[in-house]
């Protein structure tokens, strides 16, 4: 399975992961290219295996939103953007959403 490491327990998908609803029910990152599945949210928080304080019942998935596209830890390219596919099936899904990008003009 794609996940990152670190953390407490065993696997770890940050926060703002495209995410792909299964029939069983269960979200998985898109990256794993589960075939026939198309993108359903982004993960509102990060997720860790063995976490002692994440909730038993879950995690947020977003299905709607305004999101800086070049923030997402997916985000690759210059400039950077969510993938494109993924962006087709979110929107596809007939969520509201709104690709941004954040940029910070302070000195």
């Amino acid at each position: 399975d794609v996940a990152y490491t670190g953390g407490y327990g065993g696997r770890f998908i940050p926060a703002g992961t495209c995410v792909d609803l299964l029939a069983s029910g269960k979200v998985v990152p898109s990256a794993n290219g589960t075939g026939g599945v198309t993108a359903y949210g982004l993960l509102e928080t990060n997720a860790e295996e063995e976490s002692k304080t994440d909730s038993m019942t879950g995690y947020g998935v977003l299905t709607q939103c305004q999101v800086y596209d070049n923030m997402l830890p997916e985000a690759t390219g210059n400039p950077k953007v969510l993938n494109a596919t993924w962006k087709t099936e979110l929107i596809a899904r007939g969520g509201a959403w709104l690709f941004m990008q954040y940029s910070d003009t302070t000195a």
